[in-house]
This record gives C-alpha cells, structure tokens and sequence, in this order.
C-alpha cells in the first residue's frame, strides 16, 4: 500500500504565521530563557581520600549569621596550586579525577623553580610577591611582556632599576643566573602565585 502526501494549500500561511511567532520572541530579547537540555542538572563528584564526599546544603540564613561571627583570612595566605596531574588547559572527560598539589605560597621558595634569578632561589613566594606588589609599576610592566626576550630597551632598564628598588634584586647580564631574563622569570613565577 502506497502511502501519498498532499500539501495543505495554507501551508504557506502556516509558514508565514511561524516567521512572525519567531520575530515576535526575537523582539522581546530582554528576557533570557534558559532551557536545560538535561534531566538533571549537572553534579560534580568530590572524591577525598577516594572517597565521595557528600554533598549537604546548608540553611542560607544560618550560614549568613554563621559567616557574620568568622573572621576574614586574606586571599593570599590561601594555598595555590603548585603541581597538577593532568597539563594545564587540557580538557578532560566529565568525571576525570584532578590530583592537585597545594601549598601556601609562603612555604615555598621559589627555588623549585627553573631559570630564576639566583638571588631569589631560597627566598619564599610570598615574601617575593609582597616586595614586587610595592610597585604597580613592575608589576604593570612585567605583566605587559610573555617573555623577557620581547621587553623593550627602555622598560628593561626601568624594570631592572625597580627590581633593584622594590626587591633588592641585581640585575647583571654578564654573571650566571643573574641575568635579566632570570630575574623576568623570578617576576612570572611571583605574579602567577599573587
């Protein structure tokens, strides 16, 4: 048995009464609609000691007036992440366990690093990133380059005179692990734990 179609000989007002419904819905773009595609929404798994940790929501109002009687810890004694299972900025398969190695960065040197300045090998981060934060001015123009080898004449003397200033650290471009591209590393290393 052969099956037939015929086309309704409004289907072109239909189609017209279509267009307008969506013009109407794009002209009344202020209101944002957000449609989960889901079942449900999206959780994430919290292992510690490879274990799941439950998740538990607390009572909002009895958070706030838990938080009102904490007392606040600045963001920089927090630890950082210093090492990590998987590279950085590789994408990951939803439910891949992270091992991150975290550490406050006053208990670390920055001697774990390589091709930093030498004066700089056992003095921790923290107390790094504090003499550097007293100078928005190296800390603008350290920001400005990615590597030292792109610093422009005229910045390289200024930051060199700002290091010598803020963090008492000698550029010398003639001696071993004092040169200026070890001492940009040293800054690149202090700002990425600031």
């Amino acid at each position: 048995m052969a099956t037939s179609f015929s086309f309704n000989r409004n289907f072109s007002a239909l189609i017209s009464a279509r267009t307008a419904a969506f013009s109407t819905t794009r002209a009344s773009a202020d209101k944002l609609v957000f449609v989960e595609l889901d079942d449900e929404p999206a959780k994430a798994n919290v292992l510690r000691d490879g274990k799941l940790v439950p998740s538990v929501i607390p009572e909002k109002t009895l958070v706030l007036e838990a938080l009102g009687n904490l007392t606040i810890i600045q963001p920089t004694e927090t630890p950082r992440v210093l090492n990590q299972s998987i590279e950085p900025g590789v994408r990951v398969a939803e439910g891949t366990a992270v091992d991150l190695v975290l550490a406050p960065r006053d208990d670390v040197n920055l001697g774990i690093f390589t091709n930093i300045h030498i004066a700089t090998k056992d003095i921790s981060i923290g107390q790094f990133v504090g003499s550097i934060l007293q100078s928005n001015e190296l800390v603008n123009l350290a920001l400005k380059y990615e590597k030292a080898v792109d610093v422009s004449a005229t910045d390289k003397s200024r930051m060199t005179q700002l290091l010598s200033d803020t963090a008492d650290l000698n550029v010398d471009d003639t001696a071993a692990g004092q040169t200026f591209e070890h001492a940009f590393h040293s800054l690149q290393v202090a700002l990425a734990f600031k």
